[in-house]
């Protein structure tokens, strides 16, 4: 399956054909195929105009799949189909660990919003009320994947355990490298993921060699939606 690309983020770049083959469903090359930088998200509670209510998952959900639904079906800007965009950005969202009861107002102003307010070219805007309910820490494989790809950003320091110093250009590495690898979407880690760090850190260079695909040990690593 070819990964979507997150519809709430902007320009992903790719950095190493290594991050590609790290995430277990996405061939090296392999590519989105969505406009408005993306589609993809969450199992939803009810579609697009639907009645809001519930629990704080069923309400992140139901955001989820209003996002789905117009970008797919009423913005016509996705080809992906609604249920591969809830499956993955419900990962992407962390729905599964929602715990605001603010999702009323920011679904309101999500569905009076144009197509064009709401995906303009350079990627999904949502309204300000959806800043505190989607303040959802990442999940544990996100973390992980985060830290496989500052390994291989800054490899000096991260391996020996120092805190990088924050410079343009291993911001815009980290950015790049975890929008193509997908750390968004990960699920969950593989058994040889320490292994991974290890073999990374084991040479200079992070062990991927320029073009090259890194350590046997860090294919597949970053485990996505089935």
């Amino acid at each position: 399956m070819t990964r979507p690309a997150h519809f709430r983020r902007i320009g992903a770049h790719g950095v190493a054909c290594f991050l590609a083959l790290a995430f277990a469903s996405v061939g090296c090359g392999g590519g989105s195929g969505a406009a408005a930088d993306g589609a993809a998200g969450a199992a939803g509670a009810t579609g697009a105009g639907g009645t809001t209510g519930g629990t704080p998952l069923a309400m992140c959900t139901q955001l989820v799949t209003t996002l789905c639904i117009r970008l797919n079906d009423e913005c016509k800007l996705s080809d992906g189909g609604v249920p591969d965009c809830e499956k993955f950005q419900n990962v992407a969202f962390g729905c599964d660990r929602a715990t605001s009861a603010a999702f009323a107002d920011c679904l309101k102003d999500v569905q009076g919003l144009s197509c064009a307010g709401l995906f303009p070219a350079s990627g999904l805007v949502l309204p300000g009320t959806c800043n505190d309910p989607l303040n959802i820490p990442p999940s544990d494989a996100q973390t992980k994947c985060v830290n496989l790809v500052g390994v291989v950003c800054d490899p000096v320091d991260v391996c020996a355990n120092v805190t990088p110093v924050q410079t343009t250009d291993l911001t815009t590495c980290l950015q790049n490298g975890s929008d193509q690898i997908g750390c968004q979407f990960a699920v969950a880690v593989g058994p040889t993921y320490a292994q991974c760090l290890t073999d990374l850190c084991a040479t200079a260079d992070a062990g991927v060699p320029d073009g090259g695909t890194g350590p046997a040990s860090c294919n597949g690593v970053i485990q996505g939606p089935m």
